[in-house]
């Protein structure tokens, strides 16, 4: 107890703050991994807009649409290159939205979650090479964007052209 300016009695308790800003709290150190994971989901998600609009408008694309008048006036490539965005956009939302914290921060979870992130690119561009390489006919684009990027993988690996 001291003196106060008034000379009233104060209570005086001697405390050292640490201002430190920089650490993390908790949920922050908890939350690191789902935030690496769907970081990199992200940027993968934006590499793809741009490499979809790349073969989209390269000259293997235009060749192919050549001889799928249906294809290329029904404007089904571009089409198929939106509903490959789409479903890789909802992938990466399951992962921000559907997961917590916690999942992540099982090793095996993180494990998954990180395939996925890293096969991401290659799932997606798989779908739109199998219509360019493995598929022949008119209308087929728009038959592909149907299916899931899982369904087209499944077919290009199994060696099933349509």
């Amino acid at each position: 107890m001291e003196a106060g300016p008034s000379g009233r009695l104060v209570r005086v308790v001697r405390l050292k703050i640490n201002a430190n800003v920089t650490c993390s709290t908790i949920e922050e150190i908890l939350g690191k991994r789902k935030q690496l994971v769907v970081a990199s989901m992200d940027n993968t998600l934006q590499e793809l807009r741009m490499q979809l609009e790349a073969l989209a408008g390269s000259e293997e694309a235009a060749r192919r649409l050549r001889v799928a008048d249906f294809d290329s006036s029904s404007r089904h490539h571009l089409g198929l290159k939106d509903s490959i965005l789409k479903e890789a956009a909802e992938i990466v939302e399951r992962f921000r939205s559907d997961k917590g914290y916690e999942w992540f921060n099982s090793d095996a979870n993180y494990s998954v979650a990180m395939r996925e992130a890293a096969g991401l690119m290659r799932l997606c561009v798989g779908k739109w090479l199998y219509w360019l390489e493995d598929t022949k006919g008119d209308g087929v684009a728009n038959t592909i964007s149907e299916q899931s990027l899982e369904a087209v993988r499944q077919l290009k690996e199994s060696g099933l052209n349509r």
